[in-house]
């Protein structure tokens, strides 16, 4: 019982450190806002499954993770201010 208060404490420190709300923590870790409550007040026990997603959803808030994008596809497209085009065709 004395490492599930721990946990809790450390979540919700880490939570408020990162500058996260309960409801964007919830939303991203696919539970509701109000059971997060209950988990942080102690009125609910998640399951491991539900600590797992609490704190992988949390990590991707940690300001100190550096940030990742992978791009599929990428089109850029650059505007000509001045285009001349001759084009000749020959048969």
């Amino acid at each position: 019982m004395e490492n599930e208060k721990i946990w809790i404490k450390e979540l919700k420190e880490k939570r408020l450190a990162y500058g996260v709300s309960q409801n964007k923590l919830a939303v991203a870790s696919h539970i509701t806002r109000p059971y997060l409550s209950d988990i942080e007040t102690g009125k609910a026990v998640p399951t491991q499954q539900v600590k797992e997603d609490l704190l992988n959803a949390l990590e991707r808030f940690n300001p100190d993770n550096p940030l990742e994008m992978l791009f599929d596809y990428v089109r850029i497209r650059f505007p000509m201010m001045c285009l001349k085009l001759s084009v000749r065709f020959y048969a």
